[in-house]
């Protein structure tokens, strides 16, 4: 596997971010990858707006890019949409907060961009196979 498909891979399988997204993305990936590299930027953005509205134009426009090339891009890369991908950052994050955190179910779906509290809880079943209400009474469990 090169270099910059691990660095995606890791990306998308880690339950947090491969790297700090309090510091710059330090890329290795070389120039002549540029849909490697677009994800990778494009991944790094996402993650630090979370709590935004985001959608493929948001990104795209973010990136200096458009619509199609940042799929095409996403597919090759990570074999997802750029959607999907940016559904299970939130989700993982939804995971840590309500494990790790007291904050109301509903404060933690609007902080990741779900105004609505039934499209998040939704989201989380389908992708975690239990309710964030049964995630959070397990983990206190422990």
């Amino acid at each position: 596997m090169p270099l910059c498909q691990e660095t995606l891979f890791s990306l998308l399988c880690s339950t947090k971010p491969c790297y700090r997204v309090d510091t710059p993305v330090q890329s290795t990936l070389t120039a002549n990858n540029k849909p490697a590299l677009l994800v990778e930027k494009a991944c790094h953005y996402i993650l630090l707006h979370l709590d935004h509205p985001l959608t493929l134009s948001s990104i795209s426009k973010a990136m200096h890019t458009n619509r199609n090339s940042l799929s095409k891009a996403f597919r090759q890369e990570l074999n997802m949409g750029v959607s999907s991908w940016l559904r299970q950052q939130r989700m993982e994050k939804a995971k840590q907060l309500l494990v790790n955190t007291t904050l109301s179910i509903q404060e933690i779906s609007l902080r990741l961009g779900y105004p609505l509290q039934a499209n998040f809880s939704t989201s989380f079943k389908h992708l975690f196979k239990q309710s964030p209400i049964q995630l959070r009474r397990g983990s206190h469990d422990t």
